[in-house]
């Protein structure tokens, strides 16, 4: 027969009673308390959505229509900009601010052609401001390609920007002058970024920053020579390296990249103390103001493509030879 002593007849009143301490077991008795309602289900995810924006034309148009909207919409207003094309036919800059023509897509109008400079046969619109400006390139494809920085103020009359005042010799030992310009990017005080080059295929690229000035606008040519003198010149931080402008915030705080090997992006806060705010020589010919933004994880090159008013930017990276999108 086996023996029980008292302490072991003890032993299961003893765990009962921490049990019920602990909160792990109920007194003899007692009931269970209710469940607590089960909780709120999540909110479901949000649902994007698209709208196709149609451009609006006074004639039929003879072939395809091709529409590409490559500025941002501007909060509150849906201004898309971009570029309209016919088979065939050049490429004309486009923005959705029909006047007169319907609302073929409810609430967002078709897009229409905006006027080009004189002895510019095509072009396209890459950038808007909410305070309407919009900037792009003119293109003359008979003339090797040449091409021109253009802005729209609000009254949308079309304005050549020109380009640089210096010819690339003087950053980068290239004995030819500047003949052509983009422009990438413009903020609601009219003031406009892009890069110039020299010839078709060049790899040499130098970005520009353009204060306009209130009286004489986006261009001004005082010595006659066909260059625009309030185009700033923005020098990368090796003399031997090219560089690139895309975007511009209000606050003038600038990106790109730079290219001298490898693909590299940045971003330049402005000083208007000095005569060029987004410039500092570094006593090496380059540019001390430059700040450079991280490569991605086995990132190899990258730019900087667009930057808002919180400072946030987003551009690209090439990662493993693949193509990726990235923000900072």
């Amino acid at each position: 027969m086996k023996i029980i002593t008292p302490t072991q007849r003890r032993f299961p009143a003893t765990l009962a009673a921490a049990l019920i301490l602990a909160g792990l077991a109920l007194p003899a008795g007692a009931k269970k308390p209710p469940k607590p309602p089960p909780d709120d289900p999540p909110d479901p995810a949000p649902t994007l959505s698209y709208t196709l924006i149609p451009f609006q034309s006074s004639t039929p148009a003879p072939g395809n229509e091709h529409v590409a909207a490559l500025g941002n919409p501007v909060e509150g207003e849906m201004i898309v900009v971009g570029t309209f094309s016919e088979a065939g036919g050049p490429l004309i800059p486009a923005a959705n601010e029909a006047v007169g023509t319907g609302d073929p897509v409810g609430s967002i109008p078709a897009m229409t052609g905006l006027a080009l400079p004189a002895g510019w046969p095509s072009g396209e619109a890459t950038a808007v401001a909410e305070s309407g400006f919009i900037a792009g390139t003119a293109f003359d494809p008979s003339a090797d390609g040449l091409s021109t920085g253009v802005i729209w103020p609000p009254n949308r009359l079309p304005q050549a920007l020109g380009v640089l005042n210096a010819p690339l010799d003087e950053f980068l030992g290239i004995y030819t002058a500047v003949d052509r310009s983009d422009a990438r990017g413009v903020n609601d005080e009219g003031i406009v970024v892009g890069f110039c080059s020299a010839g078709p295929v060049t790899q040499y690229f130098r970005g520009y920053v353009l204060l306009p000035d209130p009286i004489l606008g986006w261009f001004h040519d005082a010595d006659g020579d066909g260059c625009n003198d309030l185009m700033l010149p923005i020098t990368p931080p090796d003399s031997a390296m090219a560089t690139e402008l895309w975007g511009i915030n209000d606050s003038g705080v600038v990106c790109g990249g730079t290219e001298g090997g490898t693909l590299q992006a940045f971003v330049i806060e402005p000083d208007f103390t000095l005569p060029n705010p987004w410039l500092t020589d570094d006593g090496n010919y380059g540019n001390a103001r430059i700040q450079w933004l991280p490569l991605p994880r086995r990132g190899e090159t990258a730019l900087a493509r667009a930057i808002n008013e919180a400072g946030m930017v987003v551009g690209w990276s090439a990662v493993r030879g693949k193509t990726r999108a990235v923000v900072w």
